[in-house]
């Protein structure tokens, strides 16, 4: 990909479509008869063809990106399959044989023909060409691509720069002193933050989106805000490995990477986010608009293959006012955020560097990983403190009795199921609420609960339910378009819910079902389980199961299960593990599964 915004040539291509139609319409339908006035006033109307037909012809050479092709990719959020990007080239291709076609007929009338025809095809002929073929192509375009959701005015207008343009600033709240990151304590400034995402946006490949893989939170938004001041996507791969950063850079083609590591793929220019020179800086806080296509996050791949999903400027600063509101934040409350999970996972994204930018806080730099960690970050942090953490590493923080009386505020959990022991555990040990996060790499958060004090979610600020053919769909809020849940879920009442299990996780085995979720759930919940899973072969009738029991034995977790589970779904096997293939973000996908049902069987 070359640029995802329209190249500002199509704005003059616009402008002159309409200007040569209210020129055809007004001036020339009056004009009275006469060889020399026909030829002074038949040569602009040429003229206005012709310089459109070079405007989209150009767009078609070796290297540039079709006009068509910028503003679909514009409207569609920075990302155009191939399918699309061949269908738009065409009719790129079209339409610059329409204005080329369009020139040579008017030259040829005004030249031989009678001015009263001549007038008749500028007036009428060619602005009836020009919608015909505008509307045919829409309605075609409808018809080819109707799963696709349609493009929207006010994305173009966005761009354009018309009335409507809504512009959010990168740091809501912060003056220039204020700390947006602290590394071992020490703060880094927002004019530090800003001076050294200006250097790195203007030493940024022409042309080419940006994939982020720092691992220092501090370097992330130098980053994140380096592309977004650039105009550029920020890619977020769903996981480190080379297989994920691979599938990226085929699919989003040439690349610049963004890392403060050398591990990083092959061919791929390198940048580091620091150490460039300086460059100018806009007076102020820069601001971006709302429809501006920011990040890249991708799906975990827990139910198929990793799909990208784009994130507007927009979407992610009405997430994280929410999510703020939600937690009690204000003005001049600067939290202090640290976390345990990446930031180039949605949920990363949003509570580690979105929160903080919007409300005046400040992101450890590091990602604390072992227990220790967690409370060597805290101590190097000013209150009021948040962890923004997953089950996995709550369950580690609290099996190893970590004593965090008094540093926390808050506890926000996501990425995977919380049970609702573990979090009363954490706030027994703790004293202070745990809350949890319902959400997806397609929307962001979209509701919380206080796990331990029971299993009804609500709605985030501005989400409503809406039932549309038998499917719940939810919109609003910091949502750019509705998006169907792929749980069932049972309705409360207003805006609260319980879930019931992914629609997709339904296993059948002897003729009854269960939830492959509430499964795990249940294995999770054994006295000596530190992780589990299930998992359901293809082909197979019966689900095995991997657990992480290191104190336990494979008979005793399946004594306790024979108490809670319905013997059919008891796993057979049952494999002891010494870790599940849980990616960075805490998911596990079913590849991975496979290839350790494969090494366990071989044994």
């Amino acid at each position: 990909m070359k640029s995802i915004a329209p190249s500002r040539r199509a704005v003059v291509a616009v402008c002159a479509v309409v200007l040569y139609a209210l020129v055809s319409r007004v001036a020339l339908r009056s004009l009275p008869e006469g060889a020399a006035l026909k030829w002074a006033v038949g040569l602009p109307p040429v003229l206005i063809d012709l310089a459109l037909c070079w405007v989209f012809g150009r767009s078609l050479r070796h290297g540039a990106e079709p006009l068509i092709t910028s503003f679909a990719r514009h409207a569609h959020g920075g990302v155009l399959p191939p399918d699309r990007t061949a269908y738009t080239r065409r009719v790129t291709l079209l339409w610059t044989l329409l204005f080329g076609a369009m020139a040579a007929a008017a030259a040829w009338l005004a030249a031989f023909g009678p001015l009263r025809a001549w007038k008749l095809f500028v007036t009428v002929g060619s602005p009836a060409l020009v919608a015909a073929l505008f509307l045919g192509e829409f309605a075609w375009r409808r018809m080819r691509f109707r799963y696709h959701p349609p493009q929207r005015l006010a994305d173009m207008l966005q761009y354009l720069g018309l009335p409507g343009r809504q512009a959010l600033p990168l740091l809501r709240l912060h003056a220039m002193d204020d700390a947006v990151a602290r590394r071992r304590g020490q703060p880094i400034s927002a004019a530090a933050l800003l001076a050294d995402a200006a250097a790195l946006a203007a030493a940024l490949p022409p042309g080419r989106q940006v994939l982020n893989l720092c691992r220092d939170r501090y370097h992330f938004l130098v980053g994140f805000a380096a592309a977004l001041a650039a105009r550029r996507l920020c890619l977020l791969p769903p996981g480190s490995g080379d297989g994920a950063i691979r599938d990226v850079c085929r699919d989003f083609g040439e690349l610049c990477c963004v890392a403060d590591h050398d591990d990083v793929p092959a061919g791929v220019t390198l940048l580091r986010p620091l150490g460039h020179p300086a460059a100018p800086q806009a007076r102020g806080m820069p601001s971006f608009p709302a429809g501006q296509p920011a990040a890249v996050v991708f799906t975990s791949g827990s139910t198929g293959h990793p799909a990208p999903h784009v994130k507007t400027w927009g979407s992610l600063v009405r997430g994280a006012l929410a999510l703020g509101r939600h937690l009690g934040f204000g003005p001049s409350l600067a939290p202090q955020i640290i976390g345990t999970v990446p930031p180039q996972h949605m949920f990363g994204l949003e509570a580690t560097v979105m929160l903080p930018l919007q409300w005046r806080g400040a992101v450890d730099a590091g990602r604390p990983l072992l227990p220790s960690d967690v409370k060597a970050a805290l101590a190097a942090s000013p209150e009021p403190r948040w962890l923004m953490t997953t089950p996995l590493q709550l369950r580690a923080c609290v099996d190893d009795a970590l004593d965090l009386r008094g540093t926390l505020r808050g506890v926000i959990s996501s990425t995977m199921p919380l049970d609702a022991k573990l979090a009363q555990a954490a706030e027994s040990l703790w004293h202070c609420p745990v809350e949890e996060i319902y959400g997806s790499s397609e929307t962001g958060m979209m509701a919380l609960r206080r796990s331990a004090s029971g299993p009804t979610w609500t709605l985030c600020e501005g989400l409503n339910f809406e039932t549309v053919g038998g499917a719940t769909r939810v919109r609003g809020g910091h949502l750019d378009a509705p998006f169907t849940l792929t749980d069932r879920v049972e309705l409360e009442g207003g805006r609260r819910f319980r879930l019931l299990g992914r629609i997709g996780d339904m296993i059948k085995v002897a003729g009854k079902r269960a939830s492959l979720e509430d499964l795990n759930a249940r294995l999770r919940a054994v006295r000596g389980v530190n992780d589990g899973a299930y998992y359901m072969p293809d082909g197979a009738s019966r689900p095995v199961a991997f657990a992480v029991a290191p104190g336990a034995s494979a008979p005793s977790i399946l004594e306790a299960l024979r108490r809670d589970v319905d013997p059919v779904f008891l796993p057979r096997p049952l494999y002891l593990v010494d870790a599940l293939p849980r990616a960075a973000n805490g998911k596990i996908t079913r590849d991975g599964l496979e290839a350790l049902l494969r090494r366990m069987s071989a044994r």
